[in-house]
């Protein structure tokens, strides 16, 4: 903590105040307890990114559209044809279209690869039928 001054000017004359201590900022933000971060289960966990992979497999899905519109673009890049200024500030938009379109592409794989491990354990929750007892 750290003491600060306040110099008070009336009239010419000065006066010095001394104010209370002032709590650091840091010390202000953080309680005398910490809150635990509630554990995340095993099935919180695999709905949690089941649900991810949905979400990116339909961003996906858009983004196929999107490069199918892209594609024409940048293809005047490669033939002999003249391109115009805003032709040019097109294909640059669309680049960074593709751009993101591959970004979530990546995203998904990712999304896809912890997924496995959410319908194993999906797997492992459905009940089997039980064998019938032996009649011995």
């Amino acid at each position: 903590m750290t003491k600060r001054s306040i110099i008070v000017q009336d009239n010419g004359q000065t006066a010095a105040a001394i104010k209370e201590p002032a709590q650091d900022s840091a010390t202000e933000a953080t309680p005398n307890t910490r809150a635990r971060k509630p554990r995340e289960s095993q099935t919180d966990r695999a709905i949690r990114e089941v649900k991810e992979l949905l979400k990116l497999k339909l961003q996906v899905q858009k983004d196929q559209e999107q490069i199918g519109l892209i594609r024409p673009t940048i293809e005047k890049l490669f033939s002999c044809a003249d391109i115009t200024e805003e032709e040019a500030q097109n294909i640059l938009v669309r680049l960074d279209q593709l751009e993101h379109c591959l970004t979530r592409k990546e995203q998904y794989r990712v999304a896809k690869e912890k997924a496995k491990a959410a319908f194993a354990l999906f797997d492992e929750a459905e009940i089997q039928p039980e064998a019938p007892p032996d009649s011995n």
